[in-house]
């Protein structure tokens, strides 16, 4: 039986051949049958295009896997700026705080009164493949401290805005008026968005320049701020002098300062975590490996 003659000697013709040789030639040269010789060529040819094409397709499949981590780390990038001075925070239905959107997540109350970021892209594959990439990476230890630090602050700023409330409600004998109250007298929630923000702005020092005291008018039974009512009352200039007088208390409170204390931790927890991710960007690509990158033989 004659002997099998291995791929590798096959490679070797077909080598040959590119080089100039002619199949007659590499025949006599290798002591091998005409027939013989054609043969292997064509089949080291056919072999070469295959392991060729299953190396393109293996570095499509690697760059596209680069690609999906790549998106994920833009994505932090995106998620990791601070947010506006002035957050948006609401009531719900229930009484919590309305779900806050920001690039990438959403910040929402829970049941215990917690305040808890959910990263959407959290929920990717990509994101638990990046964590095999990047294991000992700087990046997750300091967007840990990032989340903590903005769920600390948001959670700061709805404390404080509750205390307004309450501020509001003491200094003036007034309360809050709901949708189905029918109280004579009472505060506006308008009131209560607007004592936020200016307090907000002093306490953190980017001043808007308002003045109240011209801004802020009595008359007719309303409480008026440029023209959109705060309040209605029996004695409107009493009233208006007492919502004046709160503003004062607003950013002397306790809870006053621990929104400027979050708020400087976080300014400092998103530049550090920005700067991690900043790196992993300027390297264009995600070193290391995961479970995929293993199967595409990386």
């Amino acid at each position: 039986m004659p002997k099998k003659i291995s791929i590798q000697e096959k490679k070797k013709w077909l080598e040959m051949s590119e080089e100039g040789k002619t199949e007659n030639q590499i025949a006599k040269n290798e002591k091998r049958d005409l027939r013989t010789v054609v043969n292997g060529i064509q089949e080291a040819s056919r072999h070469r295009s295959l392991a060729n094409a299953e190396a393109e397709m293996l570095r499509t499949a690697l760059l596209s896997h680069q690609q999906k981590l790549m998106a994920v780390v833009t994505g932090m990038a995106n998620m990791l700026v601070l947010p506006e001075i002035v957050l948006s925070l609401h009531e719900d239905a229930n009484g919590s705080m309305a779900p806050i959107s920001i690039a990438g997540g959403t910040l929402e109350q829970t049941a215990d009164k917690k305040i808890t970021l959910k990263i959407h892209d959290k929920e990717k594959l990509e994101w638990e493949l990046l964590q095999y990439h990047l294991k000992s990476d700087k990046l997750w230890k300091q967007l840990d401290r990032w989340q903590d630090a903005i769920t600390a602050h948001v959670k700061a700023s709805w404390v404080f805005k509750r205390s307004i409330r309450n501020i509001l409600e003491n200094q003036t004998g007034l309360k809050f008026k709901v949708s189905d109250d029918r109280q004579p007298e009472y505060l506006l929630p308008i009131l209560l968005d607007i004592s936020y923000e200016i307090s907000i702005r002093k306490i953190l020092g980017v001043p808007d320049g308002t003045d109240l005291e011209h801004t802020i008018t009595a008359e007719n039974g309303f409480v008026k701020h440029k023209g959109t009512d705060l309040a209605v009352c029996k004695k409107p200039t009493h009233c208006k002098n007492q919502i004046i007088n709160a503003f004062t208390a607003f950013p002397q409170n306790t809870e006053a300062q621990e929104v400027k204390k979050t708020h400087v931790e976080l300014e400092l927890a998103t530049r550090i975590a920005r700067r991690q991710v900043d790196e992993i960007l300027s390297l264009g690509m995600i070193v290391g490996k995961c479970r995929v990158c293993s199967k595409l033989g990386k």
